[in-house]
């Protein structure tokens, strides 16, 4: 099952995680105090939110990861992929490196650009950190949908992670399919979502489907159709 941290899925329960996403520092200041007083059991940094507005440096990042006490992702989700700030492979490259060492248990790295990223992988081995190898398509699930998933599973990744949009209630069961026939067949943890208000059902059904990890939105959503972080967390004290 997936581990990030001390955090764990388990048989009965995904983790849950939320997303941190200040655009400045005064709302960053305030969302980690919130994360830490959260019912979220991870933290992502969502970087790209703060990148679109001003430079993020070193000590910036290493007062996040010691501000927060619950364990962290770090993700530059790209404009390509639903994010709010393009690829740049050099700085790219060093805000990564500079999460490994600052302590985040795991980061997040798109799958076009898994190849360029070598050396963070090397990093991120050395300093035991989790590999999340991502791919997102904010406006369709795509009729290729198993042929990403081939490639993640096949790269040199520790967790696979897969989010598309759902146009309409086929999208949704056709992602959990093949979720669920990948999730039977395959060793590496897996979490997939169908973003959209009808993809929702995706976010708490997931874990029938192999999904070990569902994201509840803190103060903003960071994907479409995320539920607010406190009713996810009310669902599966529930079921």
């Amino acid at each position: 099952m997936l581990k990030i941290g001390n955090a764990q899925a388990t048989a009965k329960r995904p983790i849950i995680a939320t997303s941190i996403t200040a655009q400045n520092v005064t709302e960053l200041l305030a969302q980690m105090k919130l994360a830490n007083a959260s019912v979220a059991d991870v933290i992502e940094w969502r970087i790209d939110y703060l990148l679109a507005k001003q430079p993020v440096d070193s000590a910036l990042i290493r007062q996040v990861r010691q501000t927060v006490i619950k364990p962290m992702i770090f993700t530059w989700r790209t404009a390509t992929e639903g994010g709010l700030f393009g690829f740049n492979a050099k700085m790219y490259r060093k805000l990564y490196l500079l999460a490994i060492k600052a302590g985040f248990e795991a980061i997040d790295i798109e799958a076009a650009w898994l190849f360029e990223m070598t050396p963070l992988l090397t990093a991120a081995r050395q300093h035991r950190v989790v590999v999340i190898g991502s791919y997102h398509h904010p406006k369709r699930t795509p009729n290729d949908l198993r042929a990403h998933f081939d490639k993640l599973f096949g790269a040199p990744v520790d967790v696979v992670k897969v989010a598309t949009f759902a146009n309409d209630a086929a999208d949704v069961d056709r992602l959990q399919t093949v979720s669920a026939d990948y999730a039977a067949h395959q060793v590496k943890p897996l979490i997939t979502m169908a973003m959209g208000s009808v993809g929702q059902r995706s976010r708490l059904e997931g874990l029938r489907y192999g999904s070990e990890l569902t994201f509840g939105a803190l103060v903003n959503a960071s994907a479409p159709g995320q539920l607010a972080l406190a009713d996810l967390a009310k669902h599966f004290s529930t079921h």
